[in-house]
């Protein structure tokens, strides 16, 4: 186990639900729209139950020794702030990526 851990928010593992394609277009009009529903439905669900895995792994790992430093959005932005012109140089398809990961909240 880490010694120590940062909240640095530098990455997130993203949660996807994934079928085929093939399948999903054979699939009648109604049957994909109850399809589609399930999944948005789910996303609170997955949500609840990530935080909670969250909780229980700080708690986790602060009872086992670890030391977790949390980074202040101040100090965030100052990162961001530096990053900028990284960013200003990436080609305008890299940039409506990186600008739709900001949008999300």
């Amino acid at each position: 186990m880490a010694k120590y851990f940062i909240t640095d928010e530098h990455t997130r593992v993203p949660e996807i639900i994934i079928g085929s394609k093939k399948v999903f277009d054979k699939l009648s009009k109604e049957d994909r729209a109850i399809i589609l529903k399930a999944a948005k439905d789910a996303v609170p669900y997955q949500i609840k139950l990530w935080n909670d895995f969250e909780k229980l792994a700080e708690k986790t790992v602060r009872e086992k020794g670890s030391i977790i430093t949390e980074v202040k959005p101040a100090e965030k932005q100052k990162f961001m702030d530096a990053m900028k012109s990284l960013f200003d140089k990436q080609p305008a398809e890299i940039l409506a990526v990186v600008n739709k990961i900001r949008a999300v909240k």
